[in-house]
């Protein structure tokens, strides 16, 4: 095919007659006289994104977690069909108020690509955004897309930020009396009521005054734990989010 050039070569690849999941990997070489070939090829392959008549290659099966802490970090695990170690991988997070790339990382063993969430104030190009800039972001969900190329981009799923708040932990040393393991079990896992908070003033105040005193005893009997191994304990907080991958690091 002919190609133009001015630093470097440049060429547009040619459309597939007809789409075969068992042939989608070419040599590419050039010739600058158009006779001789460098002998230097590399390896071009075609996908394909979307559902067609004859099938699809590259399909998205999975993303783990689905949400993460606005600071960044968040390891996100993408699965699905047809994915190779491509060179020009990457991942675009994208919001209301801008988009970042991240550089995703091929995982051989599991066949899938990973990345990092970026930090929320990426989004905002280096400007400080208002509290209610933060607010919009997190509560609209951001627009994940996947390239191999570097150029088109496949549709992954939506990620979510979010601040959980750790108010303190407290252990129970007399769950599951008089319960089987099994029904003990399936009880630490049932989830429970919010209890409701009294109307009355005078009420309220009294509850609030209990939760704290009950918050500091909690706290005091709680530097013990490292010393009764096995103890279930609870984590109180709030914007928890219920999840199939929660779970606590080990204490030391």
């Amino acid at each position: 095919m002919p190609v133009s050039y001015l630093r470097r070569v440049k060429n547009r690849v040619p459309r597939l007659a007809k789409y075969d999941a068992e042939n989608l990997q070419y040599n590419v070489d050039i010739a600058l006289n158009g006779q001789q070939f460098s002998g230097y090829p590399v390896i071009f392959r075609y996908y394909s994104k979307l559902h067609g008549r004859d099938g699809i290659d590259v399909a998205i099966t999975d993303v783990t977690p689905k949400f993460g802490p606005t600071e960044g970090g968040t390891l996100i695990t993408v699965k699905g069909t047809g994915f190779y170690d491509s060179g020009g991988k990457k991942f675009k997070f994208e919001s209301e108020f801008g988009e970042r790339e991240m550089a995703a990382a091929w995982d051989r063993k599991e066949k899938c690509y990973t990345c990092k969430s970026p930090p929320i104030s990426w989004f905002f190009s280096g400007k400080s955004p208002s509290d209610s800039m933060l607010t919009k972001v997190k509560e609209s969900p951001i627009k994940l897309r996947l390239t191999l190329n570097g150029q088109n981009w496949i549709w992954v799923g939506y990620f979510e930020y979010y601040d959980a708040v750790v108010e303190r932990l407290a252990y129970d040393l007399q769950f599951g009396e008089g319960l089987e393991e099994e029904e003990a079990k399936k009880k630490w896992l049932e989830e429970e009521p919010l209890p409701a908070r009294p109307t009355d003033p005078e009420e309220l105040k009294t509850l609030e005054e209990e939760e704290k005193q009950r918050a500091e005893e909690e706290t005091e009997e709680f530097s013990t734990l490292y010393r009764r191994t096995g103890t279930r304990f609870y984590i109180w907080g709030s914007k928890f989010r219920k999840s199939p991958v929660n779970s606590v690091p080990t204490m030391v």
